[in-house]
């Protein structure tokens, strides 16, 4: 893990460049916010959904079962910028399809995330979000 001014860390599973929780993405621009663990977002994503983020390649592992969205989201607002992570299986293995957008809302079924603009709905069975 390479820690650098300001408090910027590198992930220690992916190394993306990450920044402390409570600071805003203005203050440490090219960063994803630091979970726990000294992970990223994405990484700490992934193992939260039994994925060891260390032994595999990203974003090549796929989760063991989807986890309900049934945690605090509190920090989930209107405009907020979020990721969706879904695994698909393909011909060539499973891989990670990814959404970045901003949150426009939700329902029990579906979230709903504006990319380039135009509003989509995604299954909240299959897509789980987190922040970029």
């Amino acid at each position: 893990m390479t820690v650098r001014a300001g408090g910027v860390e590198d992930c220690r599973a992916c190394l993306r460049p990450t920044r402390p929780q409570g600071s805003g993405a203005s203050d440490f621009p090219g960063t994803t916010l630091r979970m726990a663990k000294g992970l990223c977002s994405r990484c700490y994503a992934l193992d939260r959904r039994g994925v060891d983020p260390f032994a595999v390649p990203l974003p090549q592992a796929k989760p063991e079962a989807a986890q309900p969205a049934g945690e605090n989201r509190a920090w989930l607002k209107i405009g907020t910028p979020v990721q969706l992570v879904r695994w698909v299986r393909t011909a060539d293995g499973d891989v990670a399809r990814l959404v970045e957008g901003e949150y426009r809302g939700c329902t029990p079924q579906v979230w709903r995330v504006s990319v380039l603009g135009k509003v989509g709905e995604y299954a909240r069975e299959a897509w789980e979000v987190t922040t970029p």
